[in-house]
């Protein structure tokens, strides 16, 4: 008779029941036993080759190959630094010579958190090749429990290099490296999301983000959320959250969000749940959120926050934002094209593009300034009681008169200069309006004589030989009405039946705005109001306003007349 086995606990390899031990008997269920045993045992030594692979890991896997950077919103205990550590040790394993960046709100935190979740997935010949004393040119790789690896980075023998770094340092440190991998944890502040996202084209690198909502939304988890799309929801615990309610406006009844699409391009969200990670204890976490503040379970449980302060938009979201490819695909088609802007003397004059097709549907496939080229309009502020934001750096006046104004437009339309002389070859634009209040006011220049903006543009202007470099552009008033009326218009634009399948005609927005015009997508997240005339955000959302409430539907080609200047 064999040695009896005692079965070590496991949260996921579960014992035979008593009926399934009988009937399988005694020496099926001891061969049974030991391979339970050394499953165990293979997973305490080497939990990277052996470890268990949660189902959630899987899908922000899937979700990771698609984008580049992965919100890990979760709940307590969800496991999302787990994986963003093994996720690091894979990408240095796989990828020689990959440089993979961890970092956290302080270096207590990285030391006790991500440095030891971190040794803990190195496979084990190299923890034993660390416990010796043997160096070689390439690996370096000392650690201890109570400081962690040696100098906050290690080097694996293929060349890999880990670094592990805190919010507390200077973001130069880290800004300038082609990192393969980025996983930051909990309050990662604005600044830094903004500055490491730019830097992770030219390396084709990836991000990781662990947060877990629990003081509720943050500056930066509001740049990501804010009129974000649900693409897929999962059922929540009716015990914490009731079966028959709608808790997310984009989810069925009785859901919660699992994987969101951010307006953002390559930036989605996934939300990690306490009761996906079987070695968390859910059920005993369940029994102190019973009987909760709805707004609490939701952070805990499901890593969800909101945005306690309204969005002028609440409608706004990634379905109404429109790929380069499917705006161009639009355009292709009929459709009849506006220029609306917004002059004001200590800042530039914000313009946008809008196209309207057969079926009325408008893309604002254009603005300007434009970020790639002047940088944001406005930006998240780290002021909480700014809640439209601060100015951003396209905003201060570049010093601009008609004539580079009229350049400026033409050339976005695709008109040419050639041997000194405007080629109108471009796009066909039905009419130009200004805002109302400026359109009729002084001119932008003393030089000019003080007649008003539309009768500058409409005039010709010449240069020292005699050349039209500024062809007469008509524009007129755009329409006076209310703010409350123009939002109220954007609304219903906005518009669409959450609850049903997108359907073009019959459930679809009217309003959609192009990726690249990421200024107007901005004002359209944040705009609240709250600014009241100083928003940091208001012009494009003025400008937007007098888009939609001028008389922009389609205009039959055979109707259109020529407005001079290139317009027609």
């Amino acid at each position: 008779m064999g040695e009896m086995i005692v079965p070590t606990p496991h949260a996921v390899l579960k014992l035979p029941t008593r009926e399934q031990a009988l009937a399988m008997g005694p020496e099926r269920l001891r061969e049974i036993l030991a391979e339970r045993e050394r499953l165990i045992e293979l997973e305490r030594e080497d939990p990277y080759r052996h470890g268990f692979y949660l189902d959630c890991w899987r899908d922000a896997d899937a979700e990771l190959q698609e984008t580049m950077l992965l919100a890990l919103f979760g709940g307590n205990g969800s496991a999302k630094t787990w994986y963003m550590c093994r996720k690091g040790v894979e990408v240095m394993l796989e990828n020689p010579g990959a440089k993979v960046l961890w970092l956290h709100e302080a270096e207590k935190p990285s030391i006790l958190v991500h440095q030891a979740f971190v040794w803990h997935f190195l496979p084990k010949e190299l923890k034993a090749a660390a416990m010796t004393t043997r160096r070689t040119m390439v690996t370096k790789i000392r650690y201890t429990v109570a400081t962690g690896f040696s100098d906050g980075k290690f080097v694996l023998p293929n060349g890999s290099i880990g670094v592990f770094g805190a919010y507390k340092q200077d973001i130069n440190d880290y800004e300038g490296t082609g990192w393969k991998l980025i996983c930051a944890d909990e309050n990662l502040p604005l600044g830094w999301l903004k500055t490491l996202m730019f830097r992770l084209p030219r390396c084709k690198g990836k991000m990781l983000w662990g947060f877990t909502p629990i003081k509720g939304i943050t500056p930066a988890v509001k740049h990501l959320v804010s009129g974000a799309q649900t693409v897929r929801s999962i059922a929540a615990d009716p015990q914490l959250l009731a079966a028959d309610r709608v808790h997310v406006p984009d989810c069925p009844p009785g859901h919660m969000p699992y994987v969101q699409r951010a307006v953002w391009p390559d930036t989605r969200m996934i939300y990690f749940q306490p009761s996906m990670n079987p070695f968390a204890g859910y059920e005993d976490f369940k029994k102190l959120l019973v009987g909760r503040p709805v707004a609490e379970i939701e952070q805990r449980c499901y890593g969800y926050a909101r945005n306690t302060v309204g969005s002028a938009f609440p409608k706004f979201g990634a379905v109404h934002v429109l790929s380069r490819a499917r705006v161009e695909r639009m355009l292709a088609g009929p459709v009849t094209r506006r220029h609306y802007a917004d002059p004001a003397g200590a800042r530039n004059m914000f313009q946008i593009w809008m196209a309207t097709d057969v079926d009325g549907r408008r893309v604002v496939y254009r603005e300007w300034p434009d970020v790639p080229s002047y940088g944001e309009w406005a930006v998240t502020s780290e002021d909480s009681r700014r809640w439209d934001g601060d100015a951003g750096p396209a905003q201060p006046s570049l010093g601009y008169g008609v004539i580079d104004y009229k350049r400026i437009m033409l050339e976005a339309e695709g008109n040419k200069w050639v041997d000194g002389a405007w080629s109108l070859c471009g796009e066909e634009i039905f009419e130009r309006r200004f805002d109302p209040r400026s359109g009729k006011a002084g001119a932008m220049t003393e030089e000019e004589g003080g007649v008003s903006l539309m009768d500058v543009f409409l005039e010709d202007q010449v240069d020292g030989d005699g050349r039209l470099v500024g062809p007469s552009m008509q524009f007129e008033q755009a329409p006076g009405l209310s703010e409350d009326q123009g939002i109220m218009r954007i609304n219903d634009l906005l518009a669409w039946n959450a609850e049903q399948p997108l359907c073009a005609l019959l459930n679809e927005p009217k309003l959609y705005v192009s990726e690249e015009c990421q200024n107007l997508i901005w004002a359209l997240q944040t705009y609240t109001r709250h600014d009241g005339e100083k928003a940091a955000c208001k012009d494009p959302i003025d400008c937007l306003r007098y888009a939609v409430t001028d008389e922009s539907d389609y205009v039959d080609a055979g109707r259109m007349g020529s407005f001079g200047g290139g317009s027609y």
